[in-house]
């Protein structure tokens, strides 16, 4: 569209409900459009969209992801499921908010600056070992399918290994295996 239509072409984009990006795109219009079209949906017809099936148990999930996209998508997910996410974006932030017995699930992305995700698995079994706790569920979230890397978080700690970008059936199904739903 030409620059003078853009006010016209938004204004009927929001009217039927859509979001849209002008170039060139920044970053920060990426993630509020991304938000807005994530928020919750009117109510609609449940001719055209089923509501979505809440879990059985709503689940205390620590998700430690540094990609702002990546989280507000994960944290989408998991909330239309009923859970309550607690979002850490770096390992640092998520090994602060570590208590044992405070979250059911642990899911933490691979590579993040600073402290990686298998560095935060490593702090986590240490805090637990140290305090004599259970091990809690901890799941590695990876955009990597190598087997070498599902290898790693096995070998350090991490019970199940998700791959971006993850459906909430994949999740439903790990936290069945481990009995938190």
């Amino acid at each position: 569209i030409e620059p003078q239509q853009r006010g016209t072409f938004g204004a009927r984009a929001k009217a039927y409900g859509h979001g849209y990006l002008t170039r060139p795109v920044r970053e920060s219009s990426l993630v509020r459009v991304l938000a807005d079209e994530m928020a919750p949906a009117p109510k609609r017809s449940t001719k055209v969209h089923e509501p979505l099936k809440q879990a059985d148990k709503a689940l205390r999930v620590l998700l430690i992801e540094d990609n702002e996209i990546n989280a507000i998508l994960a944290n989408r997910l998991l909330s239309d499921q009923g859970h309550g996410v607690t979002l850490a974006n770096s390992g640092n932030q998520a090994l602060a908010l570590f208590e044992p017995g405070l979250f059911d699930i642990i899911i933490t992305d691979l590579h993040m600056p600073e402290t990686d995700g298998l560095q935060v698995i490593s702090g986590i079994r240490r805090i637990e070992d140290d305090l004599g706790q259970a091990p809690v569920v901890i799941v590695g979230l990876t955009a990597d399918e190598s087997e070498d890397t599902r290898r790693k978080f096995f070998d350090i700690g991490a019970q199940a290994v998700l791959t971006k970008p993850f459906e909430a059936s994949e999740f439903k199904d790990i936290a069945e295996r481990f009995s938190l739903l």
